[in-house]
């Protein structure tokens, strides 16, 4: 029995679904990808009998009672610290090393629907519902093993905080609105400095649009028409009209007229 099945039969026995992915890769080996993954161990047996080397995807979310917090390198270290001061701690739980950070494994809370997402902040990704993430002993394409790393082995219950934050609440109490308005001024403040368009201009708007609370729809819808009317040629050539133009949305988000400004800018569409 190859090391691969093994650990696959393990894990399906703890209640974790799982299927094959392409050996040193991540994309699936079966026809429907994460939505084939399964408990059967006759199933997962006849897989892995085919496919000895396949690595291992495991099907999060709701299937697996699982929700991981993908942590990609220094960006994704550091931002999950922050969130920790902001937060706060996060049990010990089940943890892997990955091809370029971590993954962290919690239960799947009741009652709650989680589905994936991208940043929710930089270099921290969120798997459950609709996804997979790739498990021990698996081979990263850049040659990386995947390992289990710790001494705890359960997966721990997230606390409230940090299923709001999955779940898109962070920012709807007063500290959350607080903690909005600052990071919308940081964002204006980051855009003030006039320069004309280059790779550092753009680095620039990018580290603003950052600031901006990734959960919020209202705020990037109006941000997303503002960003609209800039334009691709003044984002090209640096006119700074339609800057002033975000920098004056963003501002006035800060100061808690954002809704009004979504209606005039949606009615001028």
């Amino acid at each position: 029995m190859s090391n691969f099945l093994q650990t696959a039969l393990e894990l399906a026995e703890l209640g974790n679904a799982v299927f094959p992915l392409l050996p040193c890769g991540k994309t699936p080996l079966t026809k429907h990808g994460f939505k084939d993954a399964t408990t059967d161990p006759s199933i997962i047996t006849k897989w892995w009998t085919q496919w000895p080397d396949a690595n291992i995807g495991l099907a999060t979310g709701e299937v697996s009672s699982c929700i991981v917090l993908d942590v990609d390198g220094a960006d994704g270290n550091s931002s999950l610290e922050a969130l920790k001061r902001e937060l706060g701690p996060l049990p010990n739980t089940c943890m892997a090393r990955t091809g370029k950070g971590m993954h962290l494994y919690f239960c799947y809370p009741d009652g709650k629907e989680i589905r994936c997402r991208t940043n929710i902040a930089r270099g921290i990704d969120v798997r459950a519902d609709g996804g997979y993430v790739v498990a021990p002993p698996s081979v990263h394409p850049n040659g990386a093993t995947y390992e289990w790393i710790g001494d705890e082995t359960a997966f721990a219950e997230l606390p409230e905080r940090w299923i709001n934050l999955l779940l898109g609440e962070r920012w709807n109490t007063p500290d959350g609105n607080r903690e909005k308005r600052r990071d919308l001024r940081s964002a204006v403040a980051i855009l003030e400095s006039p320069s004309p368009w280059s790779e550092a201009e753009e680095a620039r708007v990018r580290s603003a649009l950052a600031c901006i609370p990734a959960a919020d729809r209202q705020i990037w819808f109006t941000v997303g028409a503002a960003l609209h009317a800039w334009g691709e040629k003044a984002l090209k050539f640096g006119i700074p009209g339609p800057k002033k133009h975000l920098i004056n949305t963003i501002t006035e988000i800060s100061a808690g007229r954002g809704r009004a400004l979504t209606a005039r800018t949606t009615a001028s569409e």
